[in-house]
Order: structure tokens, then C-alpha cells, then sequence
């Protein structure tokens, strides 16, 4: 009797032991490679709200609605103003999709001001301030972008088929669409591709019916849609809004926007570098915006000086107006100081020679422990012609794991009285930041300017999608952008998760049984 008590206080211990390790390997997995889904539903159709939105608020999963403001209430196709509300109210992102479900780029910049501005008025009059912007059929160009940049906080597409990866290009957001094609097998693998990825998967609905028409291409079945509910929360994946995504991180420079003149910046060449004040720059704060012009001299901008710890990740984004860049080439640095205020060294990041709109985005991590903080640099080489707008230049830091408690060590017996402090040497002169020089310029997407994601537009009426290419830069070559509208084929993987408490508990009561 007295040994099977001994053994059952041993194996108790034992299974408490390997619940607590896999408790503490699914927080770590869960914390180290998370990943992130975001739904979003196009279009404003009641089928979302009278089908999609009770399944979600059941399962405790939200989602972002971008909705045409002048369609809402016009007919039974559409949702009412008080089901819009009632969304609001309920915690689901309210996202702006145009006045008229309007293709941009064919319009004039009138007409284009009208479809965002409008939209956004009709929403801000109800009492809804939209943040963020889909644009209608995916199409888009260096106009529509810069619009839409200086109204809101992201530009979302259709056509960009991937995952976005940290620390994201807010006015290039790729999506993963679902058709009447689209398996609940295939959106299933694409959450696993984010979770294993760590990267932010954002998924396109439009209607939610009982009974999808084959012939109705972007609709999905209820019983679909509640089976993927389902799956999220057995992942314990909880999805995000577009907003809460993009709004995670704490910008750590000063004065991004420029609206403060140029406090917290700095420039080396002021013929080169100026502010400009007449609405050239990016949400929140558009009016005001560095003005890079070329000439013989290159010239640079430089942030001051901001603490970062060695073992961090921190993302860089700025938003970049190069319409006007007729030559040399626009980039980014990181200059990093030891605790002194020492210059240590100059850490390129990227720069770009095209003519385009958009976010650039980079990962830094500070490259010893020796760096206490980091500048931005921003600089335009010598012989550089036309010019280049720049704003909202945000440094911040990505969550990471608690590094583990440091093991006690007992005090030594008797204590030792210190030596005496030398006398420190003179400090060393700070030398100024090197000239950059980087590399020869690159013309392709492998520093994130994704030029070749222009949705080109022929007659005005209708929207022609580009030919493949599996150049997402998500790292996932095996993507088509799948631009016939077809479901998209993807690099499916198979997920296999841990031994499970289940497993365990099944296992301990068929030893119980046999004693």
C-alpha cells in the first residue's frame, strides 16, 4: 500500500511536471510566433451583418468593414446607416471604400478629392471618424495613393495577394481574397502560413449567404464562415482590426510629421533638405513634410538621438513621395552611439531611384551591445535631380520575450573595499556620421518599393489586372497574384501542433487502471 501511494505521488508529480512544460512551450511558441488575421468585408452587403456578424460576436472575433457611404440605405443591397451604427457601437472597425465604389485612377484629381473626401465627411457626420481606406476593384497609382495617404492611415488593395511582414508598408497592404472557390481547407492552411510565419494575413470577404450561386464569385456559405470561426478559436487566434494592427507599436522620434518645423531634426545642407508646408505629406498630419531637392551636394537629415537596447527589433517607416525624382537616389540609414554620444557606426538600410508613392519600411536591430541609441538618417546623394517628399518617419520597437530572471548568487563573505577611481581619460572627439555610400541602385522589389504593383487602367470603365507575379515579397514565392479573379494557389503547409493535456490525461488513466 505504502509503495502505490509512493508512486502515485510520483507520477503526480510527473504529469504536474510535464503539464507546467507544455503550459510554458504554448505560451513561448505563442509569444515567439504568433502571427496575426485581420477580416475585412467589402462593400457594406446586409448579407455580412444579418450572417457574418453574429457568428462573430458568438465566437468573440471582430473584423473591418470598408464601406461606400453613398450606397448605404439606397436599396436592399445595401446596409442601413443604423446597422453601420450598430457596428460602431459593437467594436468593429468602420473603414472608408469611396463615396461611389468609384475605379480611381481613371477619375481627375476633383473627382478623386470628392470620392475619399465625401466618404469620409458622411462617416465623420454620424458620428464615425474612418482611419483607414480600401480602394474599389484594387486599382490604384501614384495619384490615388498620395490621396489617399493624406486622408488616411493605410491604403488597402485587392491584387497584392500575401502576407504582410513586419514592420508592415501601410499604403501596400496584401490580402489573401475569398471566392465561391476558396476551400475552408485553403483559408485554414493560410492562417497556419501566418502563424508560422509570424506574419499578418488579411483576409477579403464580401457576402455571407446560406447558399453561394456559382456564378456570384466573391461569396462564401455560412456554414463556411462559422467553421472558420471555429477554427480561429481553436487555434486561440484572436483577430485584430486593421486599426488595432497598425496602432500596436509606440513611435519613439520626435516631431515625425514635421507639423513642429524641425524640432528634434537636423540637416547638414539646408539648400537641399527644407520643410515644406502645402499638404505634400502623409496621415495624421499631412500639411507639413521635408522637401529633398537635388543638386550637387548631397545632403542629408538626421533625428536625434533615441535609446535602444541591444536584442530589440525596431521598425522604421516613413512615408515617401518620389514622383518628382528625375535622378540619384533617395535612402535611409540607422547611425548608432555608445553611452558616451560616440558615433559607432552607420547602418544602411535601403534607398530607392524610382518614381513612386508609398511606405518604406525596415527591420534594425542595434548591432552590439555597445549601442546605447540610434539616429535615423535620411540622405539624397550628391548629383541627385528633381525632389522627394518624406514625412511621418517613425522608429519603434516590436514586442519580444522577457529575457529570464538572472539566477541569485550569494554575497561574498566579507566585503572587499573598491580600488580607487582612476582618473578618466579626455573624451574622445564625436566624429560627425560618414557620407553614406550604397550600393549600386536597385530597381527591383527587393527593397520593398513594390513599383511593379501598379494596377494599370485602360479605358476608364474597366479594370485590368496585371499578369502574374509571384514576387510578393512576403517570402512566399510560391504565391500567384491570381489576378483573373481566380482563387489564389498557394504554398499549402501542414501545421502539427504539440502533445496535447489530453493526450496526457489519456494516457495517465490507462496507467491508473493497471496498477
Amino acid at each position: 500500500m505504502k509503495r502505490t501511494i509512493e508512486n502515485s505521488i510520483l507520477y503526480l508529480a510527473v504529469l504536474a511536471a510535464a503539464l507546467f512544460t507544455f503550459a510554458a512551450q504554448a505560451s513561448f511558441a505563442s509569444a515567439a510566433s504568433t502571427g496575426v488575421v485581420t477580416m475585412t468585408f467589402d462593400d457594406g452587403n446586409p448579407s455580412q451583418y444579418e450572417n457574418a456578424v453574429p457568428i462573430m460576436k458568438a465566437g468573440g472575433q471582430t473584423a473591418t468593414f470598408y464601406v461606400n457611404s453613398g450606397w448605404l440605405g439606397s436599396s436592399e443591397w445595401y446596409m442601413t446607416w443604423e446597422q453601420i451604427a450598430n457596428l460602431h457601437n459593437s467594436g468593429f472597425e468602420i473603414a472608408a471604400h469611396t463615396l461611389t465604389h468609384a475605379e480611381l485612377p481613371p477619375l481627375t484629381q476633383a473627382q478623386i478629392n470628392t470620392e475619399i473626401n465625401q466618404d469620409y465627411l458622411n462617416f465623420v457626420a454620424r458620428g464615425i471618424t474612418p482611419i483607414n481606406f480600401a480602394v474599389p476593384f484594387g486599382a490604384y497609382d501614384n495619384k490615388t495613393t498620395a490621396s489617399v495617404a493624406r486622408k488616411y492611415n493605410s491604403l488597402r488593395g485587392f491584387h497584392n495577394q500575401g502576407l504582410n511582414v513586419w514592420p508592415y508598408n501601410k499604403y501596400i497592404l496584401y490580402v489573401r481574397y475569398i471566392t465561391n472557390q476558396t476551400s475552408l481547407d485553403q483559408v485554414k492552411a493560410w492562417v497556419d502560413e501566418a502563424v508560422v510565419q509570424d506574419a499578418w494575413l488579411i483576409l477579403v470577404f464580401h457576402e455571407i449567404l446560406p447558399l453561394v450561386d456559382p456564378t456570384d464569385d466573391y461569396s462564401w456559405e455560412i456554414a463556411k464562415f462559422q467553421a472558420f470561426i471555429d477554427y480561429l478559436n481553436g487555434k486561440g487566434v484572436k483577430a485584430k482590426t486593421i486599426h488595432e494592427v497598425l496602432s500596436a507599436y509606440t513611435n519613439l522620434t520626435v516631431n515625425p510629421s514635421f507639423e513642429n518645423v524641425l524640432t528634434g531634426w537636423r540637416t547638414d545642407n539646408a539648400s537641399v533638405v527644407t520643410l515644406d508646408t502645402v499638404n505634400r505629406g502623409s496621415y495624421p498630419s499631412p500639411r507639413n513634410s521635408i522637401k529633398m531637392a537635388g543638386g550637387a551636394i548631397a545632403g542629408h537629415l538626421f533625428s536625434e538621438k533615441i535609446p535602444v537596447s541591444f536584442g530589440t527589433t525596431y521598425g522604421l517607416r516613413a512615408y515617401t513621395d518620389s514622383q518628382g525624382l528625375t535622378a540619384g537616389e533617395v535612402g535611409f540609414f540607422i547611425d548608432e552611439y555608445d553611452e558616451a554620444g560616440n558615433w559607432i557606426s552607420g547602418k544602411w538600410l535601403g534607398g530607392f531611384t524610382n518614381q513612386n508613392v508609398v511606405d518604406k519600411s525596415f527591420q534594425y536591430t542595434p548591432t552590439s551591445g555597445a549601442v546605447a541609441t540610434a539616429a535615423v538618417q535620411v540622405y539624397m546623394t550628391a548629383g541627385s535631380s528633381g525632389s522627394v517628399y518624406i514625412d511621418n518617419v517613425e522608429l519603434f520597437a516590436k514586442s519580444q520575450l522577457p529575457p529570464p530572471p538572472p539566477t541569485p548568487t550569494p554575497p561574498p563573505p566579507s566585503p572587499t573595499p573598491p580600488p580607487p577611481t582612476p582618473t578618466p581619460p579626455p573624451p574622445t572627439p564625436t566624429p560627425p556620421p560618414p557620407t553614406p555610400t550604397p550600393p549600386p541602385p536597385d530597381n527591383d522589389d527587393d527593397d520593398g518599393d513594390d513599383d511593379d504593383r501598379r494596377r494599370p487602367w485602360t479605358d476608364g470603365k474597366t479594370f485590368t489586372p496585371p499578369a502574374t507575379d509571384d514576387d510578393d515579397d512576403d517570402g512566399d514565392d510560391s504565391d500567384s497574384d491570381d489576378d483573373d479573379h481566380k482563387s489564389p494557389t498557394t504554398d499549402r503547409r501542414t501545421f502539427t501542433p504539440p502533445t496535447t493535456i489530453g493526450e496526457i490525461i489519456r494516457r495517465s488513466t490507462s496507467w491508473w487502471k493497471g496498477m
